[in-house]
């Protein structure tokens, strides 16, 4: 008997044992929100080389619902028409709105975005610090292109999981700048002038520079008018051209206009090479009270070119005409020396002195208003009235 209640205590141990033991082994089930869907809207008019030639493939969303974050900086890929990323919406309140923040700059990899370019992405509020590149150029006139500068885009939204897919529609968070060049044969003053710039003269230019931009600025998402802050200093940008771009005078004429014609414009930069800048305001240069040299902050174009009264050339392929830009005779000059360059200034003037974000602003410059360092008109022997 003994030796029978010794064996049927053991069983019944081992049953508790085991009932124990199973017990503890019981799946915990995470509760999971149902997955994040987005689309994305066409951007419209889309600057980004980048985004042009392969599309919007790849962004970054961060999701709030009041004061709780439930996607943090979660990266969107685009692939067989769909965009799939692991968010999902929060579980205990299907009904309250979440405030979206995204960012992209089409970049492959962990994060859509540089870390270089941007950083404390909301780290503290709805803000981020973005330093623009440094545009690195290839080319020459409208065949350049530009790919360091990548086409920063933004978006907000704010929606409950319970109104369908997120629907976001991107812009374009910087300001963009193309360049485009005439030399008129005349200017207009209450009319159209006799000629004042032999028709055949031709302006040779090789570089541009941008001076004085602020390139590093907070981006406020709250702010839906004005959302950039400047920080930092000022800097300058440059484009130089690996062949000098010719610009021939031609008749400025526009039919029932006081405007140049749109043929007699040379692309300088853009559209592939377009230069983009924190959107800002600008102090405009006024070349007639400030000289070059007492600049402090107002911007305005550096061009190192030389312009010469006609295109002719001798047999050795110097050109045989008076350079407007130098006294002496210009004989023996050829437009590969370096030294034949002139630097010549010309002010930016745009709408309200702002360049302004989602905005492509094309300076049309009128090269008769190019000046010396001094202030004075940099092409010499031409009278110039209301230029």
């Amino acid at each position: 008997m003994k030796k029978l209640t010794l064996f049927a205590s053991a069983i019944v141990a081992v049953l508790a044992v085991s009932s124990c033991s199973n017990d503890e082994l019981e799946p915990i089930v995470e509760k999971k929100g149902t997955p994040l869907s987005i689309t994305v809207s066409s951007i419209g008019d889309t600057r980004g080389a980048n985004v042009v030639t392969s599309g919007l493939q790849h962004l970054n969303l961060t999701a709030k619902q009041g004061t709780t974050t439930w996607a943090n900086d979660v990266t969107f890929n685009y692939a067989k028409s769909v965009w799939t990323g692991e968010a999902n919406w929060p579980t205990e309140d299907k009904t309250t709105a979440s405030n979206f923040y995204v960012i992209s700059e089409n970049a492959t990899g962990t994060k859509s975005y540089s870390t270089t370019n941007v950083t404390n992405y909301l780290t503290s509020g709805t803000t981020f610090n973005y330093t623009v590149p440094v545009p690195v150029f290839a080319g020459s006139g409208a065949t350049m292109t530009e790919t360091a500068q990548p086409d920063l885009l933004v978006a907000t939204a704010s929606q409950a999981e319970g109104d369908g897919p997120l629907a976001l529609e991107l812009e374009h968070a910087l300001a963009n700048i193309q360049i485009k060049a005439a030399l008129p044969t005349k200017y207009y003053n209450a009319g159209w002038a006799t000629t004042k710039v032999p028709a055949g003269s031709i302006y040779k230019i090789k570089k541009i520079t941008i001076k004085n931009l602020f390139t590093s600025g907070t981006y406020d998402y709250a702010n839906t008018t004005s959302p950039w802050a400047t920080t930092g200093d000022r800097s300058n940008i440059e484009i130089l051209f690996s062949e000098p771009i010719t610009i021939t005078a031609v008749d400025p004429e526009e039919s029932g206009s006081n405007k140049i014609k749109e043929s007699a414009y040379v692309t300088l930069v853009g559209p592939n090479a377009a230069i983009r800048v924190i959107p800002q305001t600008i102090a405009v240069w006024t070349p007639s009270t400030t000289t070059v040299a007492s600049i402090t902050n107002q911007t305005y174009m550096e061009v190192d070119a030389f312009c010469f009264k006609s295109a002719s050339k001798d047999d050795d392929g110097f050109y045989n005409d008076d350079s407007y830009f130098n006294a002496e005779p210009t004989s023996e000059m050829n437009p590969s020396d370096d030294e034949y360059f002139t630097k010549v200034y010309i002010p930016i003037k745009i709408t309200g002195n702002e360049f302004k974000y989602n905005t492509n602003h094309t300076f049309k410059i009128n090269l008769i208003n190019s000046y010396k360092a001094n202030g004075s008109r940099a092409l010499q022997g031409i009278q110039i009235v209301g230029g």
